[in-house]
């Protein structure tokens, strides 16, 4: 029976979780970075609790702790926090954290990357009311609001010689050609490979 179990089916490069044992015999469960040297513990706590009986015996706590994980980290959640540590995100150390959080976290950090890619999804509106609806395998987001403003202010793009959006030239409003179609990028989400993804629709000058 290891003393330290590793949940290899949600480990990633930079992120793993495992069990533990404190001093005091009861088992803790740690979400932490494989690849971080021994003498920096880049780490949290996400179960430390020696008041719960069934965190002394070893069988009990690790099926709590499986249960515990697939229920709070699905497979995009692993994907973002995998990426963010990659890029120095510093896991909270040996803190008790609500798992939504860090995930929250990790996504802000990303966020501020630039796009890795691009993909359609039409904005629509509804009086003053614009909002879209972004589906990736079983992620998906619901926006809306005042999500773009059709000003001379915001950036548009073109085709280029291939017939591809250019996302690399800008244009600002007033430089558009009457009666002629372009792209705006509107929203970014992470999508579940933890990439960065610009949503872009058409407008018509």
């Amino acid at each position: 029976m290891e003393k330290n179990l590793e949940f290899e089916a949600y480990k990633r490069e930079h992120v793993a979780f495992r069990m533990n044992e404190a001093m005091s015999g009861y088992y803790r469960l740690e979400m932490y970075e494989p690849n971080t040297k021994t003498e920096i513990h880049n780490s949290v706590l996400l179960i430390d609790d020696p008041a719960c009986e069934d965190y002394y015996d070893y069988d009990l706590a690790r099926e709590q702790f499986e249960q515990f994980i697939e229920e709070n980290f699905n497979n995009r959640d692993l994907n973002i926090i995998n990426r963010a540590v990659k890029e120095g995100v510093w896991l909270p150390d040996l803190k008790n954290i609500v798992p939504e959080d860090i995930v929250i976290d990790c996504e802000n950090n990303i966020l501020y990357d630039s796009e890795d890619e691009y993909e359609f999804c039409e904005l629509h509106q509804s009086g003053s009311n614009q909002y879209y609806n972004y589906y990736d395998g079983d992620f998906s987001k619901n926006c809306s609001g005042e999500i773009w403003n059709y000003n001379m202010y915001e950036f548009f793009y073109t085709e280029n010689d291939n017939g591809e959006l250019d996302f690399d030239h800008q244009l600002r409003g007033y430089e558009l050609e009457s009666g002629k179609s372009y792209a705006f990028i509107y929203d970014k989400v992470i999508n579940n490979e933890a990439k960065v993804v610009g949503l872009y629709d058409f407008y018509k000058a």
